[in-house]
């Protein structure tokens, strides 16, 4: 039973942690578009792709920058 238990925990944490990270990203992505940045890379400043965007809506990077900061490169 405490074996279950301990599960159970982690795996409740590990959902909690998710959840916080994406409620996050989305406060992040009102703020940008409340200060007129959204939409445009962090990064290199070019516009981010509308199918990116629509996807994932509080992407911060367009394709090209996130795939550099994936491979370590940024």
């Amino acid at each position: 039973d405490q074996g279950s238990d301990e599960a159970q925990y982690e795996t409740t944490i590990k959902f909690a942690n998710k959840e916080g990270r994406h409620l996050y990203n989305i406060e992040e992505a009102l703020g940008r578009i409340e200060d007129g940045t959204y939409g445009k890379c962090l990064e290199c400043e070019k516009e981010i792709g509308l199918p990116r965007l629509r996807s994932l809506p509080y992407a911060r990077l367009c394709i090209e920058c996130k795939e550099l900061e994936e491979a370590g490169k940024l």
